[in-house]
């Protein structure tokens, strides 16, 4: 069974998708994936919510019963599983967290406690203060 983190002391340095603290409580549920989606970024529930997880999308409207988790690394995936670095194929399965601590890779530096914001178009993420709204985003993008 492949696993979802690296090992080692007090790492300096974590892959998206890794858990942070593995040793500590997490939940986690497999899904298939609907759409080629990447390692720590966010999944939306599917065309069938129960089973399937797709990335979130420019014009989507993201509300807490939408949200998959957070796709988790896992670094014993076959590479033919991979579509060439852009995620992790169609029609294969993946974890995701729905609860615990898991690294992100980040479009540029944040600070710890921001909460996370999310580029729909992009998919990239970005660190913004715990008192932002979405009312002050700019265009296309969600906390």
């Amino acid at each position: 069974m492949p696993f979802n983190s690296v090992a080692g002391p007090d790492l300096a340095i974590g892959y998206a998708g890794q858990l942070a603290e593995p040793a500590m409580p997490k939940a986690a549920r497999s899904h298939t994936v609907e759409t080629a989606i990447k390692s720590g970024s966010v999944a939306k529930r599917g065309t069938d919510p129960e089973v399937q997880i797709k990335p979130l999308a420019a014009g989507d409207v993201v509300t807490p019963g939408m949200l998959a988790g957070v796709v988790l690394l896992s670094p014993t995936r076959p590479y033919e599983q991979v579509d060439g670095g852009s995620g992790i194929e169609a029609g294969n399965t993946a974890a995701c967290l729905r609860f615990g601590s898991v690294f992100m890779d980040f479009a540029e530096a944040v600070t710890a406690g921001e909460i996370v914001g999310q580029d729909l178009a992009t998919g990239l993420l970005y660190g913004y203060p715990s008192d932002t709204s979405d009312d002050t985003l700019a265009a296309g993008r969600v906390l």
